[in-house]
């Protein structure tokens, strides 16, 4: 069980707003959707107004004390037809770089594989109490780049300084 099935989700009601792409840095098209997964018209750069509120907050926070840095945002909202087709393709994508054959696969290299696929992602549900995260649209995947847009080692910093 994931920790996040431990935390009661309840409908807060806000709607999913288009993130301002101008003010982080993203990739165009999204990563998911040069791979094949069908977003609808919904867009992957969208959050609940909540989320979206810290999200440019921190932007405002990270570009006063770094003028030229910016949140670099991989991944927002998620439905879960895209979050089955990324666990689906995970899944493919890990049997083919082991060169194996999916219907020659035992019980224990099928289980084996299912296990790499979900330490990466949640599980696709359509249960309202245990969705996965990113498809309520209140969860987002970033990092920071630099001036040079560059990808920061983020928490590095930090354990060099205590030696």
């Amino acid at each position: 069980m994931k920790p996040y099935h431990q935390i009661k989700i309840e409908e807060c009601g806000e709607p999913l707003i288009a993130i301002p792409l101008d003010k982080f840095t993203v990739e165009l098209p999204h990563p998911y959707v040069k791979l094949g997964a069908e977003y609808g018209e919904q867009s992957p750069y969208c959050l609940r107004q909540g989320a979206l509120r810290t999200l440019l907050e921190a932007q405002f926070l990270l570009k006063k004390r770094y003028p030229n840095w910016k949140i670099k945002i991989y991944d927002a909202y998620r439905p879960v037809g895209v979050q089955q087709f990324m666990v689906n393709y995970t899944f493919d994508s890990l049997v083919k770089n082991l060169n194996l054959k999916e219907q020659q696969l035992s019980a224990q290299q099928r289980q084996d594989l299912w296990g790499q696929v979900y330490e990466l992602w949640a599980a696709p549900s359509l249960d309202k109490n245990m969705p996965p995260p990113h498809s309520t649209g209140a969860a987002v995947d970033v990092t920071i780049v630099d001036e040079h847009d560059q990808t920061l080692e983020i928490g590095r910093a930090s354990c060099r300084e205590r030696g």
